[in-house]
């Protein structure tokens, strides 16, 4: 059940929820939980969003990719039908920010998601 609530088929390809990707990261073990550096507004189109944590091996802080506005509609969330970037903004960027640090420093920890739930698929 968990397999279907957090998987998504975004062009043909299966992916996981931000909330997936943000649980799979704080429950790893090798990060200080998500935290977020949000600054700006989308009502004046300067929204921005970093995710950030502590590595648990090394004390280092790991920053990731920023996620800005201009991003967002370059990108086509924004315009896209259901988007919800106009509706909530503050959340979808904080979701990217996460899906961005997640597939920057563990994809190792989602692609052992992706084959635990290809054993679930064929049971």
């Amino acid at each position: 059940m968990a397999v279907m609530q957090n998987m998504h088929i975004i062009h043909g390809r299966p992916s996981w929820s931000s909330a997936f990707i943000i649980a799979a990261l704080n429950a790893s073990g090798l990060f200080s939980p998500l935290r977020f550096v949000l600054s700006g507004s989308a009502d004046d189109k300067n929204l921005t969003c970093a995710a950030w944590a502590i590595d648990k091996a090394s004390g280092d802080q790991l920053d990731g990719p920023e996620v800005t506005w201009k991003m967002a509609v370059d990108e086509g969330w924004v315009d896209k039908k259901g988007s919800k970037w106009k509706t909530m903004p503050e959340l979808m960027v904080r979701y990217r920010a996460a899906a961005f640090f997640g597939r920057l420093y563990a994809p190792h920890i989602l692609m052992r998601s992706e084959e635990h739930t290809s054993e679930l698929q064929s049971h």
